[in-house]
């Protein structure tokens, strides 16, 4: 293995720390309501969101075998589902983020919410990329809770709330 090689690799690792991280705080700041219902759910129920991901197992598995399906609509669909059960799984993610960063700023005292929404995505990446256990057990059981929770909050749970979630920034301003 020469030393391109290996600093190849560093800079993959690297890449996909700060891609996985820039992504969970987008959908964090740009969906704050649904992230936040995300992370109350990762809070309130940790095991209801294990159980949803579990069965939330089934959809990705159809996804997968449609997609390899010698029928291009059936290809078709199977991307479509694929892409559907990922987006749940970005907001559960988003809120997981959002969940260890409101831990992360308790404990440090921070006074922005940014910075901790930021910790809390690196601080996630960083886990699910550890050797081994981050990759055998952190990163499943985490993306199995994220997408649960991602489906607790786009489940309507008969409240409407028009407010902006607490802990993130609000702009005032006109449009």
């Amino acid at each position: 293995m020469t030393l391109a090689q290996v600093q190849a690799v560093v800079a993959g690792f690297i890449l996909v720390i700060l891609s996985l991280t820039s992504l969970v705080v987008t959908v964090a700041l740009l969906l704050p309501n649904v992230s936040q219902k995300s992370a109350s759910s990762l809070t309130n129920h940790p095991w209801k969101s294990l159980l949803l991901g579990i069965l939330g197992g089934i959809p990705a598995l159809i996804a997968i075998a449609m997609f390899r399906a010698p029928v291009p609509l059936l290809k078709l669909g199977g991307v479509v589902l694929g892409l559907m059960v990922l987006a749940v799984g970005t907001i559960g993610g988003a809120g997981l983020a959002l969940r260890l960063g409101e831990q992360i700023g308790e404990m440090s005292g921070a006074r922005t919410s940014l910075g901790s929404l930021v910790r809390g995505g690196i601080l996630f990446s960083l886990a699910a990329l550890f050797p081994l256990i981050g990759w055998y057990i952190i990163a499943p059981i985490s993306a199995l809770c994220a997408f649960g929770a991602g489906l607790q909050s786009l489940m309507p749970h008969g409240q409407s709330s028009s407010a902006p979630a607490t802990g993130l920034p609000v702009s005032q301003g006109a449009v």
